[in-house]
């Protein structure tokens, strides 16, 4: 028994180096660091692609909602001088500026999921976090000491 113990203490002691002063304080305030984590940096970053996508959409929507206002204008136009046909141009005028109104709504509704989502990813990739756990046991090994720190 004695002898196993000599050789488990002379290969603990082949294992330790001997640390200067500078580097075991340097060991203790990185362990009182704290560190953090973000559990919900994904489902951030996923926001954030979907705010991009939602952005896009409204644009589109935005031209699509401009090209059929001004094509209802001019069917309006056509509307207000014709003089045969009334009932076809009215229709007409109709359909494009109910396509405008509705493109419109969807412009309105991607701008508004784009503002969302973007708020949520920016907040849950960069704000949001948690403090990693610290190990409950830890170890000092000092030239001269040996310590074992326990946290309750």
């Amino acid at each position: 028994m004695i002898t196993a113990v000599k050789f488990l203490l002379k290969k603990l002691t082949t294992m330790i180096k001997e640390s200067s002063e500078a580097e075991i304080e340097k060991k203790k305030e990185e362990k009182e660091k704290v560190q953090y984590y973000y559990p919900l940096r994904k489902y951030g970053y996923i926001s954030l692609g979907v705010s991009i996508i939602s952005l896009g959409l409204g644009y589109y929507f935005n031209m699509q909602a401009e090209k059929n206002y001004n094509d209802s204008l001019k069917l309006y136009d056509e509307y207000k001088n014709a003089v045969a046909d009334f009932d076809i141009k009215w229709k007409a005028y109709e359909d494009k500026y109910n396509a405008s109104k509705s493109k419109a709504t969807l412009r309105n509704i991607m701008y508004i999921t784009s503002g969302v989502t973007l708020g949520f990813g920016v907040v849950s990739t960069f704000f949001i976090k948690r403090e990693l756990k610290s190990e409950k046991v830890s170890f000092i090994i000092n030239p001269d000491k040996f310590s074992i720190l326990y946290k309750f």
